[in-house]
């Protein structure tokens, strides 16, 4: 199980788990898709545990993505295995 420090990422951390840019989490938090947590100096943290592909994956209409549906880089597998072992 991860640790409270492991499990909130910084964003460069959080899009190789998601398989994404920063600037689409930017994107879905912008749209209240997402809600990142803020250390005191307001950097963006966000909860491992809450970051699960297939609720961010699904592009709005007329939009084309890149990726397919549900696509997990090798990083983000590794870090949700470490969340369930």
């Amino acid at each position: 199980m991860l640790s409270i420090m492991e499990r909130f990422v910084a964003i460069g951390d959080a899009v190789k788990a998601l398989g994404v840019s920063i600037t689409t989490l930017r994107r879905w938090e912008a749209e209240g898709r997402l809600v990142p947590d803020r250390t005191a100096g307001r950097q963006r943290r966000y909860d491992l545990a809450k970051l699960k592909p297939e609720l961010f994956h699904a592009a709005p209409s007329g939009r084309k993505t890149i990726r397919p549906h549900g696509e997990l880089s090798c990083i983000g597998l590794k870090m949700l295995l470490k969340l369930i072992a």
